[in-house]
């Protein structure tokens, strides 16, 4: 989890989603920071697209760091191992 006042420009933060309920399936999203956005909220360009994508607090919250997000995947990893290599 990411604090808002703790993101630094020009950062890569990650976001994992899931594309089921069970929780089986992720996908990550990285992003870079960018800085604060004119309406106060946070402004980040997803890597891979380029598109500029803005969060307020509770979203960037559900952001993670490398280290966070290698402990997540790991977690993931122990609870769905049929679905490893």
């Amino acid at each position: 989890m990411v604090e808002p006042d703790e993101l630094i420009v020009g950062r890569v933060y990650f976001d994992i989603y899931y594309e089921d309920e069970d929780l089986r399936y992720p996908f990550i999203h990285p992003y870079e920071y960018c800085g604060r956005g004119e309406r106060g909220d946070y402004e980040f360009r997803q890597i891979g697209t380029g598109d500029h994508c803005r969060f307020d607090e509770e979203g960037v919250r559900s952001m993670e760091r490398v280290a966070d997000l290698w402990a997540s995947l790991s977690k993931w990893g122990r609870e769905n191992p049929d679905l490893l290599p």
